[in-house]
């Protein structure tokens, strides 16, 4: 990655002017490329405490890449945390700690020069621009700019570079600028905004920018309330229109692509429909994934939900009851798992059994992960009953690798009528 101009402060009403005077000095070796913008809505200003305790000296791009993650390792080895590398709340309180006690002493501490990188798999997909908006609540607005260039990326022996735009502040600051937001947007090229966290409908710069933006990326297993913020999505999806990427529901694909090649064979296509008994198990912390997969597989066969209620015991149980297009019940089952060693992703599927009541069908499957899912189910004993296939999970992909994949996708029909389905299954809790 080449470096075309460092990040520099910039005042939030010069913007473009400053924008202007960088790519007039680097003398016409470099041109800004003309694909597409992407606007990233950063709710937790991990990379601004650690820019500032002079941890780290990469972007402010709301990417959590790997010099971020150094970043967080070297923090938390300084203040005697756990060394994990990851965003934990534990160490984003302990640097806002750090950050206010540096300020009470007039200590402004400084990163080094940056190196201005972006994750590769972003970097390589050459975007236009990116708008990071940096959520940090009682900070007066700041903006910074620079450009990088990926070095493979060239057209007519010119440098083809993405600017990258920074502004800080605290919320209703951010709010108080959407002229500015809005004219950074950039025109007649394809737009996609990728909101970190809960989508929040009732926050003013949300609505706005989702009004201007039609691709609008997510990320569901970073979801507070799974239920909740489900119903969110599908208000959005049913009101707004807009075309919505769910990194999540990319990560759920290799199960359900897995489910549908088990059914190929001919002696068991036409037994995929006595399946009336559905068991999903998931890593406790996050139902999005399970309840992504239930009801694609509910929309798949034509399942109605009747019924919904969680049932809680040591694995909090929850039971949904559908009816199948012959009005025959099915009953699915989601099971959270507690387990010592979580992953990248909270909440991944650990193992799937589709069964029936019909001794005679051939539809007896098993499904699950490469680790713990198989092992759960061979101690159970269920990987006895009918046929086991391993899935190889994509969830040793980052967000950023799924998201560059969400820029080449077209409008998803599949996810938007799941999204209906689990809105009618969720809305018939009983908690």
């Amino acid at each position: 990655m080449a470096r075309l101009s460092p990040s520099e402060s910039v005042d939030v009403q010069g913007i473009d002017e400053a924008l202007a005077a960088m790519w007039q000095s680097n003398d016409n070796k470099a041109i800004r490329a003309n694909t597409f913008s992407l606007i990233i809505y950063e709710p937790a200003p991990i990379q601004q405490l650690l820019t500032a305790l002079g941890f780290y000296d990469g972007p402010i791009d709301g990417i959590n890449g790997p010099l971020t993650q150094e970043a967080l390792s070297k923090s938390q080895q300084a203040y005697d945390l756990k060394i994990t590398g990851k965003a934990n709340e534990v160490t984003f309180a302990k640097l806002q700690e750090a950050f206010l006690a540096a300020k009470k002493q007039k200590i402004a501490p400084t990163a080094a020069q940056q190196n201005y990188r972006a994750a590769d798999s972003i970097a390589q997909a050459g975007p236009s621009r990116i708008v990071t908006l940096c959520a940090i609540e009682k900070a007066e607005l700041q903006a910074q700019i620079s450009a990088y260039c990926p070095i493979k990326r060239q057209h007519q022996n010119k440098m083809l570079c993405c600017e990258y735009i920074s502004l800080t502040g605290d919320p209703t600051k951010l709010e108080a600028i959407w002229d500015i937001i809005e004219d950074l947007l950039v025109p007649d090229l394809p737009q996609y905004l990728w909101w970190k966290g809960t989508p929040r409908v009732e926050m003013e710069l949300f609505k706005k920018l989702a009004s201007q933006v039609p691709h609008l990326i997510l990320d569901s297993a970073t979801f507070t309330e799974s239920k909740d913020d489900f119903q969110v999505v599908a208000k959005l999806l049913a009101e707004q229109h807009l075309h919505i990427s769910d990194v999540n529901w990319q990560r759920v694909s290799p199960w359900q692509e897995l489910t549908a090649s088990t059914f190929d064979p001919p002696d068991r296509r036409t037994s995929v429909m006595e399946i009336d008994a559905v068991e999903v198990n998931f890593e406790r912390g996050s139902s999005a994934q399970a309840w992504l997969y239930l009801a694609w597989l509910a929309g798949r066969l034509g399942w109605e939900p009747i019924e919904h209620k969680y049932t809680g015991g040591d694995y909090r149980l929850r039971e949904i009851h559908f009816q199948n297009s012959e009005g025959k019940p099915v009953r699915a089952e989601l099971a959270s798992m507690p387990i010592a060693n979580v992953g990248e992703v909270v909440g991944d599927l650990m193992g799937i059994k589709l069964s029936s009541s019909n001794p005679a069908a051939k539809c007896n499957t098993i499904l699950c992960s490469e680790t713990e899912g198989c092992m759960r189910m061979e101690t159970g004993g269920k990987a006895q009953t009918g046929l086991v296939e391993q899935v190889n999970s994509l969830a040793d992909q980052n967000a950023e690798q799924l998201v560059t994949a969400s820029f080449n996708r077209s409008h998803d029909w599949l996810y938007e009528e799941t999204m209906l389905l689990l809105s009618k299954i969720l809305a018939m809790t009983n908690d």
